[in-house]
């Protein structure tokens, strides 16, 4: 949703619907772009089945190497691989955990790499972007705008420049918060109660030596 906001530019829409104005404009589309993918897990890989719906070119930077591509989407890995991202990609959305690997991963280096006019959407977690830097890369239009769900800080402080900056669009960190994922994760429960019981291993069990 953030992604196809941002291209589209939503907020001008919303903003003329507003004021009752009539604001006709050229805006972008997905086809043909490319998304980038921090973190390839359940949500990254969720994602990019719906990016290659609205026909975009995906690539994605996993943790752990395992092959060079996925069907069609292109695996990067390590320093290296963040860096082919940063400098080819038109859309970055950030899925990964957060960890003592990716706590602070995307600093000002980082975000001064990626190609002027990109859109950065975090919708994991806070803390893998350095805000501040973000600010930056906003304020002297490096990035041409972001999505953002999860924050260094949340709730996000009244105070901060993000609620109040164009081409940004802040959401309370309730991105999967509908009746649907509840039931999946009591489902995810209950099958994990009758495996326990059963003495079969369980489902989403947490690798300490990752951080998830």
């Amino acid at each position: 949703m953030l992604v196809l906001m941002l291209s589209r530019d939503a907020p001008r829409w919303m903003k003329a619907q507003r004021e009752h104005r009539w604001d006709r404009f050229t805006h972008g589309e997905l086809a043909g772009q490319t998304l980038g993918i921090i973190g390839y897990g359940n949500s990254g890989q969720d994602l990019a089945r719906k990016a290659q719906a609205c026909h975009m070119k995906v690539q994605a930077l996993r943790r752990s190497p395992s092959g060079e591509t996925d069907g069609q989407i292109r695996l990067l890995y390590g320093d290296a691989g963040l860096k082919q991202l940063l400098d080819t990609s038109d859309f970055v959305v950030v899925t990964a955990p957060v960890t003592s690997e990716t706590r602070g991963m995307l600093g000002r280096p980082q975000l001064r790499r990626m190609k002027p006019g990109t859109f950065l959407i975090v919708i994991s977690r806070g803390g893998i972007v350095d805000e501040e830097a973000l600010l930056e890369v906003l304020e002297d239009g490096h990035l041409a705008g972001a999505g953002l769900d999860a924050h260094g800080v949340e709730p996000l402080p009244e105070g901060s420049p993000l609620w109040d900056m164009p081409r940004v669009i802040v959401t309370p960190h309730n991105g999967a918060t509908t009746d649907a994922t509840l039931e999946r994760g009591h489902a995810i429960l209950l099958d994990n109660v009758s495996r326990w019981a059963a003495g079969r291993s369980l489902r989403n069990v947490v690798d300490r030596s990752r951080g998830y």
